[in-house]
C-alpha cells in the first residue's frame, strides 16, 4: 500500500504495480533508458508524472535531468497522489508531507536551491539542478487549482541590483560616455572647453539629486539641454536631434554594461507560465536608453509593462508610479509585491502603495543605496529578503 496525505492526515491507497519492473538503478544513477509503455497516453510531462504511470519504487524510467531523488519512493508515492486528486489540491498540502517524507518536498526542495555569483551552475545540492528544482514547482503551481482569486496577482520589479548588475564601475562608464558626448558634440561644430565632459557628469549627478528629493524625474535630455545654455547655446540654438544622439552616447556605456543575475530568466520563465503578471517599474532619466538596455538583456518577453520614471515623470518612492501598472492588470495594490534592492525607493514605495515588498539583497549596492539601507533598516521592514533569484519561486508560491 501507498502512504498518501488526505486533509492533513496520512491515509492508504492501492498501489499501482510497475507494468515493467526492472533492476534497482545503480547508485547515482541520474537517467534510465527511453520510458517503457506505462506512459503512453499520460498528458503530463515526466516532471509531474514520476509515479503516475509507474508507482514502483524503482522504475527505471527516463527523466531527462532529473536528480536521483526521483527514484525516492516518498516522491514517486506524493506525486502519484496528486495526479489522483488534482480537484481537491491546493499547493499547502505539498507542506503538509508526513515527517518520514519531509525531506523529499518539492517544495523545499525548490526553496535550498542558492544560486550567486560564486556558485556554479552545475548541481549545486543533493542532486539538485535550479533548473529542474524551479520547473518541479511550476507544474505544481500550474497543476493547483484553487477556488478563490490569488493573494498574489502580480510582480512589479526594480532594474538595478534587481535584476541586473553593472560589470564595471558606474563612474567608469560615465567618464567614458561623457567624453564621447563632447567629441561627438564638438565634431558638430559646438564650440565647448576641455573639461565639458566633466560637467556633463555634474549636472547628471545634480539633476539626480533634485528628483530624488522631489520624487519627480528630471530627464537626461533636459538636463543636457539646461547644460549647454551655460555654454552660449540656448534651446533655440540647439539641434534636437544633436542633443539627443548627444545624451544617447553619453548614456551608451552603461547600455551595454549589464548583466543579469544567476537565475533572472530560468525563474521568471516559470513565474510566467505559472500566471503571475510580471512588470518592470525603475528610476532611471531616459526612457529610450532604459527600453535599449531591456532589449539588449532580452527580458522583454518576460513583462507585459516595463516602464521607467522618465516615461511617467513620478519617481519611487512615489506610489503614483505604479498606477500605470495596477490599472493595466486591474488589481489592488494588496494583491502584488514590489520587489527592489532600495528600502528608500523599493520598499518604502510599495509600502505606501500598500502593497507587499521583498528587498533584494543580490550582490553589494552602490555606495548611496548602501547608506539609505543602512539609515533606513530599523524603520523600513520588507515582508521578505530575497538573496538567491530561484528562491523568489517558493516565495511567491506561499503567497499564492
Amino acid at each position: 500500500m501507498v502512504l498518501a496525505l488526505d486533509g492533513g492526515t496520512v491515509r492508504s491507497m492501492p498501489e499501482r504495480q510497475c507494468p515493467n519492473p526492472v533492476e534497482s538503478p545503480s547508485p547515482g544513477q541520474e537517467t534510465g533508458p527511453e520510458p517503457h509503455g506505462a506512459h503512453a497516453g499520460c498528458p503530463l510531462p515526466y516532471n509531474v508524472c514520476h509515479g503516475l504511470c509507474c508507482t514502483h519504487t524503482h522504475c527505471n524510467i527516463s527523466l531527462g535531468n532529473c536528480p536521483p531523488l526521483s527514484y525516492n519512493s516518498h516522491v514517486h508515492t506524493r506525486q502519484c497522489w496528486l495526479t489522483d486528486n488534482l480537484q481537491s489540491f491546493s499547493f499547502s498540502d505539498v507542506r503538509m508531507c508526513p515527517p518520514d517524507s519531509a525531506r523529499t518536498d518539492l517544495a523545499e526542495a525548490a526553496g535550498k536551491v542558492a544560486v550567486s555569483a560564486q556558485d556554479s551552475p552545475a548541481v549545486l545540492h543533493s542532486g539538485f539542478s535550479p533548473r529542474h528544482d524551479i520547473d518541479s514547482l511550476a507544474d505544481i503551481m500550474a497543476l493547483a487549482p484553487s477556488a478563490s482569486p490569488p493573494l498574489l496577482g502580480g510582480l512589479v520589479l526594480d532594474f538595478d541590483n534587481t535584476l541586473a548588475v553593472l560589470r564595471t564601475a558606474h563612474a567608469q562608464m560615465m567618464a567614458e560616455g561623457a567624453q564621447t558626448a563632447q567629441q561627438y558634440m564638438e565634431a558638430q561644430g559646438m564650440e565647448l572647453f576641455p573639461e565639458f565632459w566633466e560637467q556633463i557628469i555634474d549636472a547628471r549627478q545634480f539633476a539626480l539629486q533634485k528628483s530624488d528629493e522631489e520624487e519627480e524625474e528630471h530627464i537626461a535630455n533636459d538636463t543636457m539641454s539646461f547644460l549647454l545654455q551655460f555654454c552660449g547655446y540656448p534651446a533655440s540654438r540647439l539641434d534636437e536631434q544633436v542633443l539627443t544622439t548627444a545624451v544617447d552616447l553619453f548614456y551608451a556605456p552603461e547600455m551595454l554594461g549589464w548583466d543579469l543575475f544567476p537565475g533572472v530568466t530560468d525563474t521568471l520563465e516559470v513565474l510566467d507560465q505559472a500566471g503571475l503578471r510580471l512588470a518592470i517599474v525603475a528610476n532611471y532619466p531616459c526612457e529610450r536608453v532604459f527600453q535599449r538596455t531591456i532589449d539588449y538583456l532580452q527580458l522583454r518577453p518576460y513583462f507585459d509593462m516595463i516602464l521607467c520614471s522618465a516615461s511617467v515623470e513620478w519617481r519611487k518612492p512615489n506610489p503614483e508610479i505604479f498606477t500605470p501598472v495596477l490599472q493595466r492588470w486591474n488589481l489592488q495594490p494588496h494583491e502584488i509585491a514590489v520587489v527592489g534592492d532600495s528600502l528608500k525607493h523599493d520598499v518604502a514605495g510599495g509600502q505606501q502603495l500598500g502593497a507587499m515588498t521583498v528587498q533584494c539583497e543580490l550582490c553589494m549596492p552602490d555606495e548611496q543605496t548602501a547608506f539609505d539601507n543602512q539609515r533606513l533598516k530599523n524603520r523600513i521592514k520588507p515582508d521578505a529578503v530575497l538573496r538567491a533569484w530561484p528562491d523568489l519561486v517558493s516565495l511567491v508560491a506561499e503567497w499564492r
